[in-house]
């Protein structure tokens, strides 16, 4: 931890630009044209400049995201007892969406991408094809099924969470997975209606203005 700390402090002239997150689990510095990172679960330091925003869009374009298709960039630093992760925001023509990743102090390891729910803010990440569903009094989950295709949504797979709650998984079609969600609210052939989304540690955020990007 001594060695991260006298490498992370060597870089600064003023201790004010640091950040404390988690009660001091991580220390960010965010001005200038680069973000400098330690993170004391992880004993590790390491600096991003904008130029490491070429890793994801690698990444996207992977995905079938295209570059000419992004429009902004916004990335998070988010510390937890799990250590530092870097959470992307990304605002393309067509959606909005999430992935975290964790910087080995060489390259960004991405995880998941996942649409963002909301317009502004870290994410956690929506799964783009699955929704929780609990039938209302008097419908069953076929009936939803039945409902979902005759609107032309093509339900694959249906899953017991709990007594009479499910998964239900469709074809991916973009963000078709809000409108599913909003024609079941809507029409109210269910009680419970609530987007997957995934798990990630408690902890505390920053946006991290230096590496961001907008078209």
């Amino acid at each position: 931890m001594l060695i991260v700390l006298v490498c992370f402090m060597a870089s600064y002239s003023s201790a004010s630009e640091v950040q404390s997150l988690s009660q001091g689990s991580c220390w960010v510095s965010n001005k200038g044209e680069y973000v400098q990172v330690a993170s004391f679960n992880e004993g590790t330091s390491y600096s991003l400049y904008r130029s490491r925003l070429e890793e994801l869009v690698n990444f996207l374009h992977d995905k079938g995201v295209s570059p000419t298709e992004i429009e902004g960039i916004e990335p998070y630093f988010h510390c937890s007892g799990m250590g530092g992760r870097i959470v992307f925001r990304v605002k393309t023509e067509k959606a909005q969406l999430c992935t975290w990743s964790q910087f080995n102090g060489k390259q960004f390891l991405f995880k998941d991408l996942d649409l963002a729910d909301g317009e502004e803010g870290i994410c956690d990440g929506v799964v783009a094809n699955r929704l929780m569903v609990a039938p209302a009094e008097g419908n069953t989950i076929e009936g939803i099924v039945d409902e979902l295709e005759e609107q032309g949504v093509v339900v694959t797979t249906t899953e017991v969470l709990f007594r009479d709650i499910y998964s239900i998984t469709f074809e991916n079609k973009g963000v078709e997975v809000f409108k599913v969600r909003n024609l079941l609210q809507s029409n109210k052939s269910a009680r419970i209606v609530d987007l997957v989304t995934r798990q990630h540690p408690v902890g505390d955020s920053v946006f991290l203005e230096s590496l961001s990007f907008k078209k």
